[in-house]
């Protein structure tokens, strides 16, 4: 495992909102998460999943996401807890406002759209 693996923002972009989801072992609940982010109506974010160390397949879930949506952003480290794992999104994120968002939940598609 590399534990410090990180893909590249969308290109000279600053989105307005960085969606940060910790994640471990949730390879059958993150395609929900994610699909739930990325049907979002308003479209200035990134999604930035900081996985945990996990070890099912949520690395592959989440590579299948990075290969078809500019959003998504992602990052491996070694296994350190949520906090440790939100505070790593938080300072990945690139954007004026952050979020966070659990990696079993999903959200309505006007989710983004009522902080702006």
């Amino acid at each position: 495992m590399n534990a410090e693996t990180t893909t590249p923002v969308m290109p000279n972009t600053t989105p307005r909102f960085s969606v940060v989801i910790p994640t471990y072992n949730r390879e059958r609940l993150l395609p929900r998460t994610l699909d739930s982010v990325l049907a979002q109506t308003f479209t200035d974010y990134e999604v930035i999943v900081v996985d945990d160390g996990s070890t099912d397949a949520t690395q592959q879930v989440v590579q299948q996401y990075l290969q078809t949506n500019p959003h998504v952003r992602y990052h491996l480290q070694q296994n350190q807890g949520a906090c440790a794992a939100r505070n790593q999104g938080s300072s990945l994120s690139s954007s004026s406002f952050l979020v966070f968002l659990d990696d079993d939940d999903a959200v309505d598609p006007t989710w983004l759209s009522t902080f702006s």
